[in-house]
């Protein structure tokens, strides 16, 4: 018999109910043969924490900046190439803010800047030159938002990059990777008015090959003029629009708030990879089938490896849920961790959710399935976030961080960004 898994490390039991929230943002960086992880705990205030990975045990903690607005502004972290920690503190319709960690020293963050203007959900990246690059979402304004803060530096007048055409709310779950030869990419959602009313809900890809000048799609020899609207972009998933990603125009019309709105069908993809060859790797959801399809693009073309086949072959019953983190191995291979739940819970976070991590091989096959650890019943197992790749720093396997919990409860008269729920904060080591 092989020797029993080992068991994740607890980090918090206070944590908030995103505690590890969301795919956009990194939430661990390794620096000195040490680990740094941030999570949000219940009380809305983002902390950090130092981890021996041999020793398997924490070896500092603190704070990060002060208090937030909600459950939905945690950390977005990067690593300098001078060993500088950076991270953005996201707003919630609030102010980012920026605070760094000196080289060299494992407390003593600087005191939280706030950024130009209110975002959410950041996307944090730092080149080998020592720039950060900054994607969010422009709270009330419909737009994907780009700055820049060169090293030593200040940040950038924002640009706006994407505009949205739908009316109302938008969650454009961007996310950066940047390439073994400094290209940035970028993906994110892109959801359409269908001329009947319905919504098609898709994901688009930018890159820069200029440090954030100019943006491009693959097979244009020209960048896109900016900032443009999510109609005039090309789709991942090709140019014929795909039916089962198509909300009715009645679902529509009827849609209110809560765990089962049509808007939280938006939340689908995971951080982008770029390949040993610079080509991008990303996994794309399709919410409203329960699938989830891991895509590569090769030769200005994306071609996807269907998921669901071995998630449902894994846990039979189980539909894909909305979310995954995505990573690389030294050895090329990719690794993946998706939220999964039984077909019959429906919702955000619903009990029973849990983790599957599955491993492929250079070209994208599906090499292994397994769940991450056993599912509760009583709560949910959410929220992954894999430690990222770099290629500055090659890992041989990543550390995962996750949630478990329950969810906040949600009724129109109670905001459920704002509440005391109290989860654990695992870190599961390779």
């Amino acid at each position: 018999m092989g020797d029993p898994p080992r068991q994740p490390l607890t980090l918090s039991a206070t944590g908030g109910d995103r505690a590890t929230a969301y795919a956009m943002s990194s939430k661990i960086v390794r620096r000195d043969g040490l680990l740094l992880c941030t999570w949000l705990e219940s009380r809305r205030q983002n902390r950090w924490a130092w981890v021996d990975p041999q020793a398997r045990r924490v070896v500092g903690e603190g704070p990060l900046g002060g208090p937030v607005r909600d459950n939905h502004c945690g950390t977005a972290l990067a690593l300098g190439p001078d060993g500088a920690v950076h991270a953005v503190t996201g707003g919630h319709a609030s102010q980012m803010g920026y605070c760094a960690l000196a080289p060299g020293r494992r407390d003593g963050f600087t005191q939280s800047q706030p950024l130009p203007e209110p975002g959410t959900y950041p996307s944090l990246v730092c080149d080998a030159g020592g720039t950060l690059h900054l994607t969010y979402r422009r709270c009330h304004k419909g737009t994907l938002d780009y700055c820049r803060r060169p090293a030593g530096g200040t940040w950038s007048t924002p640009r706006v990059l994407v505009r949205q055409v739908k009316p109302g709310y938008v969650n454009w779950t961007n996310a950066l990777a940047i390439g073994p030869d400094g290209r940035l990419h970028l993906v994110f959602s892109n959801t359409r008015p269908q001329p009947d009313g319905g919504l098609y809900i898709g994901a688009s890809y930018l890159y820069s090959t200029d440090g954030g000048e100019s943006w491009r799609q693959p097979g244009q020899a020209e960048p896109v003029e900016l900032p443009a609207s999510v109609d005039a972009l090309r789709l991942i998933e090709g140019p014929a629009p795909d039916p089962s990603r198509i909300v009715p125009a009645e679902r529509v019309a009827g849609d209110g708030q809560g765990p089962l709105s049509v808007q939280l069908h938006q939340l689908n993809l995971s951080n982008p990879v770029a390949g040993a060859a610079g080509r991008p790797w990303v996994v794309a959801h399709n919410v409203l089938a329960g699938e989830a399809d891991l895509w590569c693009l090769t030769d200005d073309t994306w071609r996807a490896v269907p998921l669901a086949p071995a998630v449902r072959e894994c846990l039979p019953g189980h539909r894909i849920h909305a979310q995954s983190t995505l990573s690389r191995r030294a050895d090329g291979s990719l690794e993946a961790v998706l939220m999964v739940a039984p077909e019959d819970s429906p919702g955000w976070g619903p009990a029973g959710t849990s983790l599957v991590r599955i491993r492929f091989d250079d070209a994208g096959a599906v090499r292994s399935v397994e769940p991450v650890c056993p599912a509760r019943a009583d709560m949910a197992t959410w929220l992954p976030s894999l430690e990222r790749w770099s290629w500055r720093a090659p890992l041989d396997a990543p550390a995962l961080l996750y949630t478990q919990g329950l969810v906040g409860s949600w009724s129109p008269k109670h905001n459920s960004l704002i509440n005391d729920v109290e989860t654990s904060v695992f870190l599961d080591l390779p």
